[in-house]
């Protein structure tokens, strides 16, 4: 039971962590600022985190989980090319839209990383973007898709899901519908021909 507190502590630290950072960038985000909007204690806060630097790692380790997670599941699955990358374009701009302030925080805030997260973010993103080119490559041979460059094709269905947090505001579409739309355009832009 002490360990579920603890965890859900942690968790509420994370999520104000997040909304702070989204609101007024990582060097204003003072730990001092954080106590102030949980309405802690310093200890307490550093009971949990030794610095800001560390809940920066986290809120990046959470969200590299998640995606990774989430497009590993995709590539497991017994599908065509074709169907991974709708689902994989899909998938991303749920993310980024469902989770809009993390997926900020993770555009806008790696420089201030240390380098060896820097590069450890940058070595999944390189994966990611392997299983992605990888799957055009196999659609181009399979030959229902027409791609001079699957690696660019890949960065670039990765930068059009990306994107949506920065111009996504709730309204008319749902982000379901709005992956729905994109799944499409990546298809669109890898001239997918049916079998």
């Amino acid at each position: 039971m002490k360990e579920k507190v603890r965890e859900f502590k942690k968790n509420q630290i994370i999520e104000e962590a997040i909304a702070l950072i989204y609101e007024v960038g990582f060097h204003p985000a003072t730990m001092d600022r954080l106590c102030e909007n949980l309405q802690v204690t310093k200890p307490f806060l550093y009971s949990y985190f030794d610095n800001k630097h560390a809940l920066l790692v986290e809120i990046y380790d959470r969200l590299m989980a998640m995606t990774a997670e989430g497009i590993n599941k995709i590539m497991e699955q017994r599908a065509l090319p074709e169907d991974k990358v709708f689902r994989i374009a899909e998938y991303l701009t749920r993310v980024n839209i469902d989770y809009q302030s993390i997926c900020a925080i993770y555009v806008q805030e790696e420089k201030n990383l240390s380098s060896e997260k820097r590069e450890e973010v940058q070595a999944l993103q390189g994966r990611l973007d392997d299983h992605l080119t990888a799957l055009i490559e196999q659609g181009v041979k399979d030959g229902v898709f027409e791609v001079e460059h699957p690696r660019i094709a890949a960065l670039s269905i990765y930068s059009m899901a990306r994107w949506t947090l920065r111009w996504y505001r709730p309204g008319r579409l749902t982000s379901e519908q709005i992956g729905q739309q994109l799944g499409q355009y990546a298809l669109n832009l890898l001239q997918y021909k049916k079998r």
